[in-house]
């Protein structure tokens, strides 16, 4: 308590959570101080049977349904700042409220200060398969309405009895109520005295008066006023739609909800999701997969003569931009969401749990790196694509970080740096076992269609699809590189429908890249013109298709089917789908390649039990397979996209057949060893 609050134009500083007197660093390369609070997973803190961890969740809970009440015009309010280091403040309130009003006793009170002392920001692992579905969807904390604390025995009449409470994680909503009806006033609608904390980004945000994931829709007639013709503004979180997005296959019952199920069911009435998180990570973590700092924290490529390999298209800054796009929505068709756009992603309280999660992934590949770190000599002179890129200078690890400070009132702008953090224990806080979260996310967490059969010699061939694209294309407005395998048998077309859907790229724009407001690297990463890569992983796709689809299974067949049933397609933020004259417009920088490579177990890995530590190398391009379709690779000598371009909106009406005799399985085993679990 008794902090002193800095002035209106003051500065607030950034800090740990206090450390214990008694917490020992050990002098090692890699960060750990015995004895200091650990950061733990959402579900493992929401259910634990200890009863110090009941007390940190139940703060927690009521500390953040505090922090987000504090009306907008509070600089530390959770409008304002949406940080972590204030909802502690809360907690001690809370426990001050409590003994001020004689509810709680001093003696009680003070275990609650030691718990409450000893809390960390939990983090959501979304590369965890959840029990409860045993697939990569959303924690049940994240769906439910109402989560159960564990309040002091002393005051548990002061809350429902069945000791269930608002889940403060599912929403949130504006504190600022229209007087006349108690309803929450749209975010762009602040009271007069407050228009300053109005948010103009974009009119339907401005329209809304709480988050949504999955939850705004259009009506079918337009009006120039959202409200008028969209739904969904008072804020809605259908979450299971998230989870069919986040899942691996998802069947949708007759109430339009997922049924979850296995792939050896798979029909057209099933989806696949873009891609597996698992699998991204696994193949960041992998060993040579990304070889410097650079490659592994930021999508920003690099040309292949620079020191670019076929590998390092997956950046952590490639999936934190989907895991925003999964757990919001960008389209209208099936709900938009506040987490998939730049500027309004923090007030879902999921954001945060998300963000809590990439810096764990960051920590666990510094203990695996602890050596790399910004790449000095590799930033003026690496080239992308654009003419005049040489001219955007890579920050140092030395830039200041504002506006965060490091003191209250700072005059001198002691500012933090990237160097500053780079010890993540210098703010107070560790994760709970970070060699047991290492391996749980290397090994359990893999995809079993990516674990090498032991008769395989640990050896399986590897397809992915690689992207250069320019994030920019649309002045910074977000848009997605939507990927599609399937087809009618014998022709050279593809369906773009849900159960052919086999990955994405999504771009994560921060609006108009030249708007007043906009970050200030956006702009000069827009005016040089640098591009950026991911890359979307095909082979536990392909697994499930050419069992089914390629009737000799080899080689051949399999990079045949590709070329005539892999295509792609643009979607502008909201659901359009770009023309064919608009791409040409917008996305002439757009390069799309297949490649083919080697997955290998790391040798000394073979055989332990679960473990899929693997090595890829050897790819090989593939021009073929997109040659002639928009943004494609080109045939050496071969005129560019000579082939007409395919409508993004086609839709074959002929069905994929279904299956094949049962000992294909065995005969993709033989053939192409490709891995089958």
């Amino acid at each position: 308590m008794g902090e002193a609050i800095p002035p209106e134009d003051g500065t607030y500083s950034i800090k740990g959570l206090p450390r214990p007197p008694e917490a020992m660093r050990f002098p090692e390369e890699i960060p750990y101080v015995k004895g200091l609070s650990v950061r733990k997973e959402i579900s493992s803190l929401a259910n634990s049977d200890d009863p110090k961890e009941r007390k940190q969740w139940t703060l927690f809970v009521l500390g953040l349904e505090r922090f987000k009440s504090m009306l907008v015009d509070d600089k530390l309010s959770y409008f304002q700042i949406a940080g972590v280091q204030r909802i502690w403040e809360n907690m001690k309130l809370i426990i001050h409220e409590c003994v001020s009003k004689h509810e709680l006793p001093i003696s009680e009170a003070d275990e609650w200060y030691k718990v409450a002392r000893t809390w960390r920001m939990p983090y959501w692992d979304w590369a965890r398969r959840q029990r409860y579905d045993e697939d990569l969807v959303c924690p049940p904390v994240l769906t439910q309405v109402a989560v159960r604390i564990y309040p002091p025995a002393t005051m548990k009449n002061q809350f429902p009895r069945s000791g269930l409470y608002p889940n403060p994680l599912l929403s949130f909503e504006n504190p600022e109520k229209d007087p006349k009806t108690g309803k929450s006033l749209p975010f762009g609608s602040m009271p007069e005295v407050k228009t300053k904390c109005n948010i103009q980004d974009n009119p339907i945000w401005s329209k809304t008066s709480a988050i949504s994931r999955y939850g705004i829709f259009k009506g079918e007639k337009e009006e120039k006023d959202p409200v008028n013709y969209c739904t969904g503004l008072e804020g809605v979180n259908n979450c299971w739609k998230a989870n069919a997005s986040l899942a691996r296959v998802h069947k949708n019952g007759p109430d339009g909800k997922p049924r979850w199920s296995i792939m050896e069911q798979h029909s057209k009435d099933y989806a696949c999701n873009p891609g597996s998180l698992s699998d991204a990570v696994n193949r960041m973590f992998s060993e040579g997969y990304n070889s410097n700092w650079g490659q592994f924290a930021s999508t920003k490529w690099i040309a292949k003569g620079k020191g670019c390999p076929n590998t390092v298209y997956i950046s952590l800054e490639y999936i934190h931009n989907n895991i925003h796009n999964l757990t919001g929505g960008s389209d209208y068709a099936t709900g938009m969401g506040h987490m998939s756009d730049v500027p309004v992603a923090a007030f879902d309280p999921i954001f945060w749990l998300h963000h809590v999660q990439i810096n764990l992934l960051l920590a666990i590949w510094q203990c695996l790196n602890p050596k790399l770190w910004f790449d000095n000599g590799q930033s003026g002179d690496s080239a992308t694509a654009g003419a005049t890129a040489s001219s955007v200078t890579d920050n140092k690890e030395t830039d200041p970080l504002e506006p965060f400070h490091k003191k209250d009132n700072d005059l001198e702008k002691e500012v933090w740096t990237a160097q500053a953090c780079r010890d993540w224990i210098e703010l107070n806080y560790q994760y709970d076992d970070l060699a047991e979260v290492t391996e749980r996310t290397i090994r359990n967490n893999t995809p079993d269609g990516l674990r090498p059969s032991q008769h395989q010699n640990g050896l399986w061939k590897d397809y992915i699809i690689n992207v250069v694209y320019d994030r920019y294309a649309l002045d910074g407005l977000s848009y997605t590189i939507q990927f599609f395998i399937g087809g009618p048998p014998g022709e050279d077309t593809t369906n773009f429908e849900k159960h052919n859907y086999v990955g994405h790229v999504y771009s994560f724009g921060g609006r108009h890249s030249t708007s007043e407001g906009s970050c200030k690297n956006c702009k000069r990463q827009a005016e040089a013109q640098v591009l950026s890569c991911a890359q979307v992983t095909l082979t536990i796709h392909l697994l499930h298709r050419i069992r089914d689809y390629v009737p000799d299974h080899s080689f051949e067949g399999v990079e045949e089917y590709l070329r005539r049933y892999l295509r792609w397609r643009v979607v502008k933020y909201g659901g359009e789908v770009v023309s064919e004259e608009g791409f040409k417009r917008k996305f002439s920088k757009l390069q799309i390649s297949v490649l083919r490579g080697t997955g290998r177990i790391k040798p000394g890995n073979a055989q332990s039990a679960g473990s899929v530590s693997s090595l890829h190398s050897e790819c090989v391009p593939l021009p073929e397979v997109t040659y002639g379709k928009p943004g494609g690779l080109r045939l050496d000598k071969a005129p560019e996209n000579s082939e007409p371009f395919i409508s993004q909106n086609k839709s074959a009406v002929q069905p994929l057949p279904t299956r094949l005799p049962q000992q294909a399985k065995y005969d993709l085993y033989s053939l192409t060893n490709l891995v089958y679990p």
